[in-house]
């Protein structure tokens, strides 16, 4: 054994060392993965991150056996030069494939038509016959968690609002339109409903909003490009999908960056200061709905967010582990509880300001996964819930008459 020590130089040992520090490096990131992301992309994700764990092993006990043999002279510099180039040209050659595979699979030319210059996503296209005298309309906006609709029969709860009103009322006339659209702030909201949905002469206008609004605080993410603006102009959001496609390979890269177990300053903060242009927001809104006498009530967002969380409920947390996060910063749970009792506070101080209903939702739908499937969208079981209590507070406030 020493024999065989005493025949490599100290070169020698510093080229094994360095393959065995850079193989460690990636595989303490690797291995250290995300748990979120072994929830969130399941079987497959799991096999490829545990193909690339096993074949780093691999790889590293193969390039240290071929060093060995090359300075044992037991392999020709041929050999290596003509394994290398063939490597490369293997390389060469998936990339052109795996691009191609990677631009259809993720279809650019569709996602481009989804986008809006000035609303990031195309608002959702409304086929609104003329309204006649005797239909109660009500416009409900908002972002994702109105928009959407539960796994099985895609209804939301907007849907089952009218359903449940007309079910009560069959003599009257009532019309439930949805505008939520997902990725939508309240800015997006005032922009859509100025250009496109004020024409359609609703009754009454339901708002819900306040997650989207949030994130906008948290300008160190992936979604941003800079510090905080009251206009939102820092905040790509949905485009980022656009703008940092690249191709298969800086994404592999990217992902693998991502999800690796990366340590990042955590972020405990109050302060929030696009709590400004929310209120406005929603003051301009509401001006633009009393202007054509049309009724408004606001919703404040119900979540799933609570002061002290478990950490089994903070993995499944979409919002601290996907668009509260950026390079060297990461909001913790505290601080994305906090901004959305602030949003919802403000919701309910604005609507008492400018005397227009409020439905507090929030405080009507528990704070627990039994209701969520992360901070803020819904269960399947919850959609009737939130329905209910809607609905029931229509009533109560006289609107349905």
């Amino acid at each position: 054994m020493l024999s065989f020590l005493r025949r490599y130089k100290v070169l020698d040992y510093s080229c094994i060392f360095l393959l065995i520090i850079i193989a460690s490096y990636l595989y303490k990131h690797l291995y250290s993965a995300d748990q979120y992301a072994m929830d969130r992309f399941g079987f497959a994700y799991k096999i490829i991150l545990w193909s690339i764990r096993i074949g780093i092993p691999l790889l590293l006990t193969s390039l240290i056996v071929v060093f060995i043999k090359f300075r044992q002279g037991k392999l020709p510099i041929g050999g290596i030069i003509l394994f290398l180039c063939s490597t490369i040209i293997c390389v060469l050659l998936i990339f052109p494939l795996g691009n191609y595979y990677y631009n259809r699979a993720t279809r650019i030319n569709q996602k481009l038509d989804m986008y809006h210059p000035f609303l990031q996503l195309k608002p959702n296209m409304l086929n609104v016959s003329s309204k006649d005298n005797d239909t109660l309309r009500i416009l409900c906006l908002g972002g994702s968690t109105t928009e959407w609709g539960d796994r099985v029969s895609n209804i939301g709860w907007p849907k089952r609002v009218e359903n449940m009103l007309l079910n009560k009322y069959p003599h009257k006339k009532i019309e439930i339109i949805n505008g939520g659209r997902q990725w939508y702030t309240s800015l997006h909201t005032l922009i859509n409903y100025q250009v496109n949905l004020r024409k359609i002469a609703p009754d009454i206008v339901m708002v819900m909003h306040g997650i989207n609004d949030l994130l906008c605080n948290a300008d160190f993410s992936y979604l941003s490009k800079g510090e905080f603006r009251e206009d939102y102009g820092h905040f790509l959001g949905a485009v980022t999908r656009i703008i940092a496609r690249g191709n298969f390979i800086q994404k592999l890269f990217r992902e693998i960056n991502f999800w690796s177990n990366k340590e990042r300053e955590l972020i405990d903060t109050t302060h929030f200061p696009g709590l400004v242009s929310f209120k406005r927001n929603l003051s301009t809104l509401i001006e633009l709905c009393r202007n054509d006498s049309i009724e408004v009530v606001l919703i404040t967002q119900p979540t799933s967010l609570k002061k002290f969380m478990t950490e089994d409920e903070i993995r499944k947390c979409y919002m601290l582990k996907i668009e509260a996060v950026g390079v060297n910063k990461r909001w913790s749970h505290k601080t994305a509880y906090e901004g959305m009792k602030a949003y919802n506070d403000l919701a309910t101080k604005v609507a008492a300001e400018n005397d227009v209903y409020l439905i507090d939702l929030a405080s009507n739908i528990p704070s627990s996964f039994e209701y969520f499937s992360d901070e803020v969208h819904y269960k399947d079981i919850t959609f009737d819930i939130i329905a209910t209590h809607v609905s029931n507070e229509l009533v109560n406030f006289g609107l349905i008459n």
